[in-house]
Formats: C-alpha cells, structure tokens, sequence
C-alpha cells in the first residue's frame, strides 16, 4: 500500500493546520488510518488528536462505522488503551445500541456489529 496519500495529509497538515483541503471531501479511512500510523511514528500527538477529528467528520460523511475490516486493523495495529481504539470502540457501542433500539428483541443483531461487540468485549 502507497503512502502517498498518508504524506499528503500530513504535508497538508503542516503547512495547514487541516489533514485535507477544506473544499475536499474527507480521506477514506484506510488513508487516514496509515496517516495515523504516520503521525505516531512522527510522536504527533497534536497530529493524530486532528485525525481523530478528521476520522469523527468521515464517519459523519458516510453515516455509518467503517466496515469490519478497517475496525479489525485498529484493533491489531494499536495498544490497548490507545484513544483510536477508543474511539473506534464508542462508535461501535453507539451502533449496538441504535440497533438493539431498531429492533429490540425481533431481530437478531447484524452479524458485523457482533463481531465487533466480541472484538471489543473483555
């Protein structure tokens, strides 16, 4: 995988101050992912804070939690108790709930989100 597009935002970042161009819609989250990846072999915490942000107007933009793939690379490629883990894991837990209020006890839960629930459970 290229990381070209990773340097771009951090390029972006640092001239200003934004991962992506205003006008631009928001990176994919495997770019913003390695751009991650990026900003903490950089030691950026300020860096990735704003990726964390950008990752919030992503999910915004698409209306859902990435897709079960990009959640398992989170979870195999950062330490436990990093603030991306945690952030992947509030989504998840917003969606468990958003769907066990859909169909409380009708339906049985999407078999992503029960992935995700088993991946994230202690």
């Amino acid at each position: 995988m290229s990381d070209v597009e990773a340097f771009r935002c951090f390029q972006s970042f640092s001239y200003s101050g934004k991962a992506y161009a205003m006008k631009s819609e928001v990176p994919d989250f495997p770019v913003l992912l390695r751009t991650w990846d990026l900003a903490k072999r950089l030691q950026m915490d300020y860096f990735q804070t704003h990726l964390l942000d950008c990752m919030d107007a992503r999910r915004s933009e698409i209306g859902c939690t990435p897709d079960v793939q990009v959640i398992k690379e989170v979870f195999e490629d950062n330490e436990e108790g990093c603030p991306l883990r945690f952030k992947f894991m509030d989504w998840i837990e917003k969606d468990i709930r958003a769907e066990e209020e859909q169909a409380p006890k009708s339906k049985a839960m999407n078999s992503d989100l029960k992935f995700c629930s088993d991946l994230v459970s202690p």
